[in-house]
């Protein structure tokens, strides 16, 4: 689909395609690919390539479908992006079994799943507070204390949150249930104060949409 030789080309590229399979090598110059998941949007299978078998702990803190060692041998080649197909393949039965599952009633989803490393959690949307995005992880604050993270960016649940009434973006990395919002606060900029005391900056560019949202309330 695209290929990039450094960092900064890498990000455009990937933002752009959203690919389902990144094969990334480590070492790009000076820099190390680790640094593309904090501006990427999208979360794409991932096969890691190094002649240096020191990054391979590093690589699966990144959910990495396999990391595979230079000299490339063709056929581990073959097998770690057989693999990626694999996921890719589960990931979509998964999300077709759910849709399947919500088409049968006309209400709003009342339940998420959360999908990380190890697990599916299924959470009310009504116990999310707000969540917050970095790199390729979000994470879900709940209202009973608890932080859930999910191996996905915060884009890939949006779709699921501009359905339900009360939930805003705030920022790109921030989406907040203003039934638990306490106030909005204006004063040095505009920050959501959630009632456990968290303070959520909102983007300059979404103080126009907060605003409209709030008048709408009145």
């Amino acid at each position: 689909m695209a290929e990039a030789h450094g960092i900064d080309d890498a990000i455009a590229v990937i933002n752009l395609h959203n690919p389902e399979l990144l094969l990334l090598d480590i070492n790009l110059g000076e820099r190390e690919v680790f640094e593309i998941f904090r501006e990427i949007h999208c979360t794409p299978q991932i096969v890691f390539i190094s002649s240096e078998g020191k990054y391979a702990l590093n690589a699966f803190r990144y959910d990495a479908t396999d990391f595979v060692l230079k000299p490339i041998n063709r056929e581990i080649l073959i097998s770690a992006i057989s693999k990626a197909i694999s996921r890719l393949e589960q990931q979509r039965q998964f999300v077709e079994m759910g849709y399947s599952i919500w088409s049968m009633n006309n209400t709003l989803k009342s339940f998420i799943t959360v999908s990380s490393v190890d697990r599916h959690e299924i959470i009310k949307i009504q116990d999310i507070m707000h969540c917050s995005s970095e790199g390729r992880y979000t994470t879900f604050h709940l209202n009973d204390g608890r932080d859930v993270v999910a191996c996905k960016n915060l884009s890939e649940y949006e779709h699921i949150f501009e359905k339900q009434p009360f939930f805003v973006k705030i920022s790109r990395s921030q989406i907040v249930n203003f039934e638990y919002v306490a106030r909005v606060n204006k004063k040095n900029g505009m920050y959501c104060e959630i009632k456990d005391g968290v303070m959520i900056p909102v983007a300059r560019r979404k103080y126009t949409e907060l605003n409209k949202f709030l008048s709408e309330l009145e």
